[in-house]
């Protein structure tokens, strides 16, 4: 019912006038109220829309197939590492952190040791050394530095280390070692805070208890205090293992090692800097027509933020993978015998082969390895959406440390096979 119907004019003149003038003003107003009310259900329907759109992208996959992208270039501009020096010849480095001084800290769990170079690459310090003893390691799974402290993570022990700059011990305790445990149950792969720390575990499969075949396990991303208790689960995840578990001789137990490459399990990692845990679900197809992969960010408690598919052309896997395989495997007719079942090489190539991201927010993937124009990276921004592409040096092995929004450092081997960590500056069109 319109106001005009509720009101019945009646006696004086000018109260009829008065009435006719009120009558007037509200009928515009109920008018600017329609309107009013009009344009607040666009701008809802508006606003809901826009709140849908980005799911609703997301739930597209991108089709990598048919996407043309700008073209990253690199340059070399600093090399570390040498055939034989004292204190730059390395044996499986990488870079765990760099100072906001410049300072490089590198790891290598071939030597093992963790040494510092200054933004020239000229080597400066050993912080710690390989032992027992107070500031020593036996190996190093993981490092890095909380504003002056430096941290090291020893595998063969649960140990935690802190270090300063200068490389003068803090102190050491064992984050993760159960009573009883000959070994640790898990390895404090980075440092949250002062009494929290991100743990891996197990560490890997109890082989007693695996029958022949692919060695495969579950594994999670656990939070723990310095006691080693648990304070949260982020995610739980399967592993396999680049290996067969094989018997060759009765009541033995060994691993036949398969190549890394055909290996097809998802990426766990966390993100300190956004409270995420980022998954890429990267299986390869026995399509030759198409192939998917995912990209996902997960929350502490489980719940999907954000989630993105991509469409992609499939990479046969060169049979020079395979036949290297059965060539070290035929070496031992035996042992060929044991294993031949349980080989099995995908008809493609996984389609993602590392992922890390970039202190500017972006994400690199690096695609399939075996490609005659050699391996690239896709780059993705915060939302997952790709913005370019960039072909990887010819004799990278894979990411040697840190991306800036400028440099990335791969690891490379010359023809002696001698490890080097190559910085190289981005080039943008």
């Amino acid at each position: 019912m319109h106001v005009t119907e509720a009101i019945e004019p009646a006696g004086e003149p000018g109260v009829h006038l008065l009435l006719a003038w009120a009558i007037a003003r509200m009928v515009r107003h109920d008018r600017r109220m329609r309107r009013s009310l009009d344009s607040m259900r666009i701008g809802v329907r508006v606003l809901q829309v826009a709140l849908l759109l980005p799911a609703a992208l997301s739930a597209q996959p991108v089709d990598l197939r048919s996407l043309t992208l700008m073209r990253w270039t690199a340059e070399e501009d600093l090399r570390l590492g040498s055939v034989d020096g004292t204190n730059d010849a390395f044996v499986r480095p990488y870079i765990r952190a760099i100072g906001d001084d410049g300072y490089i800290y590198v790891s290598d769990t071939g030597i093992p040791a963790l040494r510092v170079f200054d933004s020239q690459g000229r080597f400066v310090r050993q912080i710690g050394a390989q032992g027992a003893g107070p500031g020593e390691y036996q190996n190093i799974a993981a490092a890095g530095l909380k504003g002056d402290t430096v941290w090291v993570s020893d595998p063969a022990t649960g140990r935690v280390t802190l270090f300063d700059r200068q490389g003068q011990l803090l102190e050491s305790f064992r984050v993760y070692f159960r009573a009883g445990e000959r070994r640790p149950t898990g390895i404090p792969v980075d440092v949250l805070g002062p009494e929290r720390f991100l743990v891996v575990s197990p560490t890997g499969p109890v082989m007693a208890d695996l029958a022949p075949g692919p060695v495969r396990f579950t594994q999670s991303l656990l939070v723990t205090d310095r006691a080693g208790t648990r304070v949260d689960t982020m995610v739980t995840y399967n592993v396999e293992v680049p290996a067969v578990r094989v018997f060759p001789d009765q009541g033995a137990v060994a691993q036949f090692r398969t190549p890394a490459e055909l290996l097809d399990g998802p990426l766990v990692t966390y993100m300190p800097e956004r409270d995420l845990v980022r998954e890429v679900h990267r299986r390869a197809t026995a399509d030759a027509s198409v192939g998917e992969f995912r990209i996902l960010f997960r929350t502490r408690d489980g719940r999907v933020v954000r989630e993105r598919r991509f469409l992609y052309r499939p990479f046969p896997l060169p049979p020079s993978v395979r036949d290297g395989v059965l060539a070290r495997a035929g070496s031992n007719p035996r042992l060929a015998q044991q294993i031949r079942p349980h080989l099995s090489f995908p008809a493609f190539q996984r389609p993602v082969t590392a992922m890390l991201a970039s202190r500017d927010g972006m994400h690199w993937i690096q695609r399939e390895p075996y490609l005659e124009r050699g391996s690239e990276c896709l780059v993705l921004d915060a939302d997952l959406i790709p913005r370019a592409i960039i072909a990887l040096p010819p004799r990278a092995i894979g990411f040697g440390g840190p991306i800036t929004r400028d440099h990335f450092w791969m690891l490379e081997r010359d023809d002696l096979d001698v490890p080097y960590l190559v910085r190289y500056r981005i080039v943008r069109p």
